[in-house]
């Protein structure tokens, strides 16, 4: 029973750390590496979709973190995301590419890699 809970552990360990490789640490969003995984399933998918990509930026960002700090900051883009994923299709897998610049990509694979 014991090499079961250790194998258990080990796994679970293992998917916080593929998680983490994977997505942004403050908005959950998937960040450029989970970003460059789905569409590479995608394009490389034989169903004959097209997968297109929009692209994001909060312009004028720098101005809230200069005027009042970075907490405010982090807190003003996690709430930009849970609003705007409320908003978002289904269908749109959206990613972190650099700070303030995220990606909208249609058509994801129908399993995200975790």
């Amino acid at each position: 029973m014991t090499g079961l809970v250790v194998f258990r552990g080990l796994r679970n360990g293992e998917r916080a750390a593929n998680y983490k490789a994977k997505h942004d640490a403050l908005t959950g969003l998937w960040n450029r590496a989970g970003c460059l995984e789905i569409l590479e399933v995608s394009l490389n998918s034989d169903t004959g979709r097209l997968t297109a990509l929009d692209i994001l930026d909060l312009d004028g960002f720098k101005p809230v973190n200069d005027a009042w700090g970075h907490p405010v900051g982090d807190e003003l883009l996690r709430q930009w995301v849970q609003v705007f994923s409320q908003i978002c299709h289904p269908r749109l897998s959206w990613h972190v590419w650099a700070g303030t610049n995220s990606l909208l990509s249609t058509n994801p694979p129908l399993q995200k890699p975790i």
